[in-house]
């Protein structure tokens, strides 16, 4: 009797092997009946969570962006509160200071149109406001193509790519807002203009070619063409050695009148400033410690600029 608990654990070891060997015959783990218990079966992950593991990707896809909206700022001061909307064409207009730290007769701010803008951007209407002092001012219409000796009618102002705008804070010299051309040089020689006009008027001797038929332009007259400066109007009487032509020829194309209508159809004729003008007697800006932002219709702001 002393050899029975060997003989029955030798007996219960042979009985093990052989459910193994059962089992295993019967397709181990691949059997359907022994994946769908809880030792050898797939748990089921629905319910879980991917876990964040610092420096590692779950998913390679980037996730939808977030809307925010548009970019607001709050700003506060002794005026209030402004709360600050982005304008849309915050991306194709910039402000800039200028001169505007300046007194009266030199005091403009700057508009800049990017390259890439729209092809029509409407401005009249837009604000340039203070939030220092409050104080504002609306951009108002202008003359596409002034003219001396005669009124202007104004028009909404609408800019494109590359243009640039000086917002003017007194009163014009000529009289009116307007978009520069290749004649506007002529206004400097008598007004000021701040900034100053460009002088891209078409060249004397340029004009004189384009005028005379050949063999009446006398050597008189070319001599006296050669000394006339780009956007000058001769004031002083011409010799009658020039000949009678020449005379009328200075004083008929040499000015701005005369410019425009031989280059108004011109397709490089319009340039790509504008002078508008707020047509006010006092400063608008403070010298120093100023805040002032570009509105557009809707008061939104475009841009801000301070100094």
């Amino acid at each position: 009797m002393a050899d029975t608990p060997q003989r029955d654990l030798l007996i219960v070891i042979l009985f093990m092997v052989a459910l193994g060997v059962a089992w295993y015959y019967a397709g181990g783990t691949a059997n359907d009946l022994a994946r769908s218990g809880p030792l050898f079966g797939t748990p089921d992950t629905s319910s879980l969570s991917p876990v964040g593991i610092p420096g590692v990707k779950l998913n390679e896809a980037d996730p939808d962006p977030v809307d925010t909206g548009p970019k607001t700022t709050t700003i506060t001061n002794y005026l209030g509160t402004f709360n600050e909307e982005e304008s849309p064409y915050a991306k194709f207009v910039s402000l800039e200071k200028g001169t505007a730290e300046s007194a009266i007769g030199s005091e403009y701010l700057t508009l800049r149109v990017t390259q890439n803008a729209p092809d029509k951007i409407t401005i009249t209407g837009w604000r340039v406001e203070s939030t220092a002092t409050g104080v504002s001012a609306s951009l108002p219409q202008a003359a596409l193509l002034p003219f001396l000796g005669s009124v202007n009618a104004p028009a909404p102002v609408t800019v494109s790519g590359g243009q640039q705008v000086f917002i003017v804070t007194g009163r014009s010299p000529n009289g009116t807002s307007f978009r520069t051309n290749k004649c506007t040089g002529y206004f400097e020689q008598f007004q000021n203009f701040t900034p100053a006009l460009r002088l891209e008027c078409p060249g004397a001797q340029q004009e004189a070619d384009a005028y005379f038929t050949a063999g009446n332009y006398t050597d008189g007259c070319n001599d006296i063409v050669r000394t006339i400066g780009r956007c000058v109007y001769v004031t002083q009487s011409i010799p009658t050695s020039a000949g009678s032509a020449c005379a009328t020829f200075i004083q008929d194309r040499l000015s701005y009148n005369g410019c425009i209508n031989a280059h108004k159809n011109d397709e490089d004729f319009y340039k790509k400033d504008w002078y508008l003008y707020i047509n006010r007697d006092q400063e608008l800006w403070r010298s120093r410690s100023e805040r002032i932002r570009l509105l557009d219709e809707n008061g939104k702001v475009v841009d801000v600029v301070s100094y």
